[in-house]
């Protein structure tokens, strides 16, 4: 894959690397003793000693598999396709009508423009052609088409879904083109080939499968399909060595793992190689790595530009040849596990000192060419990076899809899996709850799945215990000290930070030191306040986010997880005071709602205390829900001149009954701004894309049905005020199913376009 340079306009995300140790510590706000002496040979661990790390153990020899034994089962390289149920009409079953001469001509003329550079191919030419014609010119021209297809409504030509469309309607006629688009963009070919149940395919499958960004959706395809994978697999697992028979070993043990031993050994019986079969599946080539041919470091590449790491015990740096055998370690490394000699160099290294090499290379490599030989920088964080690796990471996740690097993406969130601490996870959360592209946002979606469900949680009882305490005490204070005098730091109901004094007067900010001050102690607290600050924005942001969707989505917690990661978490305990709560009822009854005092004891609104069961079910009471407390509660909080975290007892709430003109609170036929339709996403609603890249209508779907907006005189997918439409009539249609928060939710959304 090739990856274009960041512009200037972007160099926020892609920061230059830096030469020396020095630069990068004052850079990133690092102290540093800056010990310049380098550590001896003897001082090394082993493993990073002059010629201990060059030989492994004696790898299996290859197997030839008898010719005969591979034609018996080539019948299976015709294969299958599967498709989902429930799948929209294709939009390629133009391929099933009778053939037309007219249409052929003009495609013939088209192709030999194609061919001779001049033009790209029209799609409305492409879609009249019929059957043979397109599928021998597709096989010949797939990776250029994919660029080359003019499509009004899709400007930048065919993408993947075009690809699941063409296996679709023609099977794996079209599969030799398709693989050679996953070659060169797997990004585009690989949901497509989720498809194939075919013996050509997993060729493919399985190189993704081991160190690339689409590896966790691959190794759930080879899971599907165990019967055609063995039979391609199985001779690469027992053949030459390199790269390919890593990925074909690795598979068939990923198989083993999930239950499928039997079927590969009787496959193994079939091929009469099943004692190589055994010695394949008890050697472990991610320990024993080909380490006969160390990798040569790309030329390109030099550890000197980067801060060294260095050994934890004496903070001496590591000399640039046990540098070097570091980064051969991380060469050699499948992508989704480093070979033990990395974890054994992690313990007797500065782990600082190794997140910092990591980071710089990876800096470098970010605004470079990218070529392919360096993907290991990047693969490098996940051995290496620590939190605040993870931190950085995150604005390139976020940018790169729109620089047309959605892979990098994908693999970045890997990244942040593998570093695995509390902050990468909530870097992670915070993607999957809001992001730009919807590609990137559902990986890190499903991504929180799979972490939660490995520990047995839900994704939302997962969300509960990232939540940082970002050095606050059990109180949620933090102590600033300057010696003589102290100040006390904490956030507000709405998460914003804010310092008092000893007497508990609000003080703006922490004050300059004085000579009756101890400088050390100052200096030391207002580091930490700034960097507590800093850290508070983001984590603010997304459990503001995350408990205003737990109202709307009527989230519920047990008494016992209430207490303990609500009421109990230093940073959510003003949030949590801010907020109306309530003990719902199993009968469908208004729930008992009470507040949070600063004891941490559940009141009601008259001020008498309300006891949670361990097994009672708490959440944040919508207004709808709160029937005749309602009152009740805002005229406490005015009295108590008490703030909230978000809009909930002045929340704006809308009923279906309440519309007496019938027209949806004044929507249906309401004039809109043509850009202020670009906020509808952010709601959740979709867009259909029609003619000429116009879209002319929306639609949301809810637990309870369907809603959806037709706008006039449309906008323009890529430009809303197109054609100086800079206005819009809307045309609101909710189904009566909706339930009453839902469509409260809803038209209270929509109401923000007029604006």
């Amino acid at each position: 894959m090739q990856y274009d340079k960041f512009s200037s306009k972007q160099r926020k995300v892609a920061k230059p690397a830096f030469q020396n140790e020095r630069s990068f510590a004052l850079k990133n706000n690092l102290e540093s003793t800056f010990v310049e002496e380098v550590a001896s040979d003897d001082e090394l661990p082993e493993i990073l000693r002059p010629g201990r790390w060059s030989i492994g153990p004696k790898v299996p020899e290859p197997v030839n598999i008898k010719a005969s034994l591979l034609r018996r089962n080539m019948p299976l390289s015709r294969g299958a396709v599967t498709w989902p149920k429930g799948s929209a009409v294709p939009i390629f079953d133009f391929f099933r009508s009778a053939p037309n001469p007219k249409y052929d001509r003009q495609f013939n003329i088209a192709v030999t423009k194609f061919i001779q550079n001049s033009a790209f191919i029209p799609l409305e030419v492409l879609v009249k052609v019929r059957g043979p014609l397109f599928i021998e010119f597709w096989n010949a021209h797939a990776v250029d088409l994919m660029s080359r297809v003019s499509y009004a409504s899709r400007p930048k030509g065919l993408n993947s879904e075009d690809l699941k469309w063409f296996v679709e309607s023609l099977g794996l006629l079209v599969l030799p083109g398709i693989l050679n688009v996953g070659l060169k963009k797997p990004e585009l070919a690989m949901d497509a080939l989720l498809l194939v149940d075919a013996i050509d395919a997993p060729a493919l499958m399985v190189k993704w499968s081991v160190g690339e960004p689409e590896a966790r959706v691959v190794k759930q395809w080879i899971n599907d399909f165990i019967v055609a994978v063995t039979h391609k697999v199985l001779p690469v697992a027992l053949g030459a060595h390199g790269w390919r028979r890593r990925a074909a070993e690795q598979t068939l043990r990923t198989l083993v793992a999930h239950g499928h031993r039997d079927t590969i050994e009787n496959i193994a019986a079939d091929y009469e190689v099943k004692g190589s079969l055994a010695e394949v599946l008890a050697f472990n080539s991610v320990e024993a790595v080909e380490t006969l041919k160390m990798p040569e470091i790309p030329s390109s590449w030099s550890c000197e530009r980067h801060p060294p790491p260095r050994l934890a015990a004496s903070g001496k740096k590591l000399p640039t040849h046990a540098i070097e055998t570091l980064v051969k370690m991380i060469l050699i490394s499948p992508a989704d596990k480093p070979i033990s000699e990395i974890e054994k160099v992690r313990k007797v290294c500065d782990k600082k000192s190794l997140a910092n090499f990591a980071w710089s290379a990876f800096e470098e490599w970010a605004q470079s060419k990218r070529k392919k030989d360096t993907e290991w920088i990047f693969n490098s964080l996940a051995y290496l990076g620590d939190d605040e690796c993870a931190r950085k990471l995150t604005p390139y996740i976020r940018e790169w899809p729109r620089l047309g690097c959605q892979p990098r993406s994908i693999q970045g969130l890997r990244i942040l899996s593998s570093i695995g601490s509390d902050i990468a996870l909530s870097q992670i959360q915070a993607i999957s709850l809001k992001n730009q592209f919807e590609s990137v946002q559902g990986c890190a979606r499903r991504t929180m799945e799979e972490i939660a469900e490995a520990r047995n949680l839900t994704p939302q009882q997962f969300e509960d215990r990232l939540v940082p305490d970002l050095g606050l005490s059990g109180t949620g204070t933090i102590k600033l000290d300057f010696g003589t005098r102290y100040f006390t730091g904490a956030v507000d109901a709405q998460l914003k930070p804010f310092i008092v004094d000893e007497l508990g007067s609000p003080v703006k900010s922490l004050p300059t030191p004085t000579k009756s001050d101890d400088k050390a102690l100052a200096k030391e607290s207002t580091k930490t306040w700034a960097g507590f600050c800093k850290e508070l924005k983001p984590a603010a942001r997304l459990q503001l986010f995350r408990l205003e969707l737990a109202m709307v989505n009527s989230r519920r917690w047990s008494g016992d997880d209430f207490k303990r990661l609500l009421i109990a978490r230093p940073l959510l305990q003003s949030l949590v005071r801010g907020l109306v709560w309530g003990v719902f009822q199993k009968n469908g009854n208004a729930p008992l709602t009470f507040i949070v005092n600063t004891k941490g004891e559940c009141i009601d609104a008259t001020g008498q205390c309300v006891k949670l069961v361990i097994t009672a079910d708490v959440g944040i009471v919508h207004p709808l829900m709160m029937a005749d407390s309602l009152s009740s509660w805002r005229e406490l909080f005015e009295k108590n001149r008490q703030a909230q975290p978000f809009a909930q007892l002045a929340r704006k709430t809308y009923r279906a009954r309440d519309d007496a003109d019938k027209n949806l609170f004044g929507l249906v036929g309401a004039i809109v701004p043509s850009m202020a339709l670009k906020g509808l996403k952010a709601m959740g609603w979709r867009a259909e894309a029609g003619d000429s890249g116009m879209l002319l209508s929306f639609y949301r779907e809810c637990p309870s049905g369907k809603a959806s907006i037709t706008v006039e005189p449309g906008v323009h997918m890529e430009v809303y005020e197109h054609d100086g439409h800079k206005e819009q009539k809307l045309c609101v249609d909710v189904p009566s199913t909706l339930d009453e928060m839902e469509f409260s939710e809803l038209i209270r959304g929509l109401q923000t376009l007029r604006k």
